[in-house]
């Protein structure tokens, strides 16, 4: 959830005295406090004599790296989020920002709204970190497991800001392994109820008399073995949020209880006359497509229509490559720190394995390969000899997806290196020149015709010093 209460001391660390401008303008309009800096000497001196809530640093600074800027920042002050900006996308840099905890990765040129929503979470998370320091609840908090950069995990990043904050029951869809746990507890750190219980039951795991007890709990003597009363989960999940994860596995009997209990928000424990109301905020996932479901009469069509008031589509990681180096990264910081071993990188052969895989089990099954790998890793950048088989096997049967990560061979030839910026940065100026030529400089036309915003051509522009070559709109 953006909260606009919460507001922080930001730093902003980067070369183009444009964009530190521009940051500075937008988290002020917020109400935090900016300060903006356009060197690593002036980052260190500021980071000295001030505390920082949040760090925004370019990840490519003239005369020093910005991935040793982050690595002085996290060892000083582990807690202090860092969101990287950049012009490029590289998946050695990013893997290494993930590593040392950088907690976002944002393109240039960015839209303010990614700066503000990004600024918002790592305030929150910085927010909840330290009020739940000493409670049990901490270990559940994943609102920085949501970790990626494409198009749907910012989409989903969006809906989950809108929606955090209501009470509305939300429906989550997905393939089995691709986060959808993730999204519900996401949800529910980002809203009102971040400090009651979140409760999280796997409809499949119960038959259908024990799912009921799981639920709403029994009185003694309801059943052989009910020795005592027992509260029921949904008691328990009172003023907090109740997580239905498979809820296509339940019986056309059970639905029709848990249809009373979304509408009416009250429930019989199993044995009991009385009946109970609690205050819960339900948030539903399935991996099957409930609608099909309905059709063939296996799936109650008003307790769908009740639970699909906000549907969000988790998409496989095989829909979103982009965000596996993130993903790669995010696991190899958290396991090589667990299991204490030095492994810092991925070789460009591995990381194209993993780019190109198809994942059928998703995000959990790349968790499990990466903490696999490291096990059988013994120096300090994996191979694909430290892969499972099936993934080096599955990859080389699909040469045509060469990988967006490794430059080929035939184009570098033997021991050269190619210089990936370079050539991106000249084809964006050839179209930027193209575009300004056949639109006589205005530069509004010439921005529609490239499909960005004048404010991400002006950037271009400097960036390519074009400036002469402007012309007023």
């Amino acid at each position: 959830m953006a909260d606009s209460a919460i507001t922080g001391n930001i730093l902003v660390v980067d070369d183009e005295k444009s964009v530190c401008d521009v940051i500075e303008v937008v988290l002020a309009k917020e109400g935090h406090t900016v300060t903006t800096v356009q060197n690593h000497t002036s980052a260190l001196e500021a980071f000295e004599k001030n505390r920082f809530d949040v760090i925004i640093q370019d990840i490519k600074l003239p005369g020093y790296s910005g991935i040793d800027l982050l690595r002085h920042f996290k060892e000083v002050s582990p807690n202090v989020n860092v969101i990287m900006i950049t012009a490029f996308d590289k998946w050695d840099t990013t893997v290494e920002a993930m590593r040392l905890g950088a907690f976002n990765y944002i393109k240039k040129p960015f839209d303010n709204n990614d700066i503000r929503n990004s600024v918002s979470r790592a305030l929150l998370q910085n927010k909840l970190r330290n009020e739940l320091l000493n409670k049990k609840s901490i270990g559940s908090f994943s609102l920085e497991m949501m970790v990626g950069n494409s198009k749907a995990i910012k989409e989903i990043h969006d809906l989950i800001t809108r929606v955090a904050p209501s009470d509305t029951t939300v429906l989550i869809c997905g393939e089995s392994g691709s986060g959808k746990e993730l999204v519900a507890r996401a949800l529910h750190y980002n809203s009102p109820r971040v400090y009651e219980p979140f409760i999280t039951v796997n409809c499949a795991a119960f038959t259908e008399t024990l799912l009921e007890s799981e639920l709403f709990g029994h009185v003694r003597g309801s059943f052989t073995g009910a020795i005592a009363d027992k509260k029921g989960l949904v008691e328990v999940a009172d003023k907090g949020t109740f997580f239905l994860d498979e809820i296509s596995e339940i019986s056309q009997e059970f639905q029709k209880k848990l249809l009373r209990l979304l509408e009416e928000k009250e429930f019989k424990s199993v044995g009991s006359v009385s009946t109970k109301k609690v205050d819960v905020r339900f948030i539903a996932a399935t991996n099957r497509k409930l609608e099909e479901d309905v059709k063939t009469g296996r799936f109650r069509q008003d307790l769908f229509y009740r639970l699909n008031v906000i549907p969000i589509s988790v998409p496989s990681l095989r829909a979103r490559r982009d965000d596996i180096p993130y993903l790669a990264g995010y696991f190899l910081a958290r396991y090589a720190k667990n299991m204490q071993k030095d492994i810092t990188s991925f070789t460009n052969e591995a990381m194209n394995v993993l780019v190109n895989y198809d994942w059928p089990g998703n995000i959990r099954e790349l968790e499990n390969t990466i903490q696999r790998a490291i096990t059988m890793c013994n120096e300090k950048t994996i191979t694909t000899h430290n892969l499972v088989e099936k993934i080096q096997s599955a990859t080389a049967q699909q040469p045509e997806q060469a990988s967006a990560y490794a430059a080929s061979e035939d184009m570098m030839g033997p021991g050269k290196y190619f210089d990936l910026e370079k050539e991106i940065a000249a084809i964006e100026k050839k179209y930027i020149l193209e575009a300004l030529n056949k639109t006589d400089f205005r530069l509004g036309d010439a921005a529609d015709m490239l499909g960005i915003t004048t404010r991400s051509l002006r950037y271009k522009i400097k960036k390519h010093n074009l400036h002469d070559l402007e012309k007023s709109e």
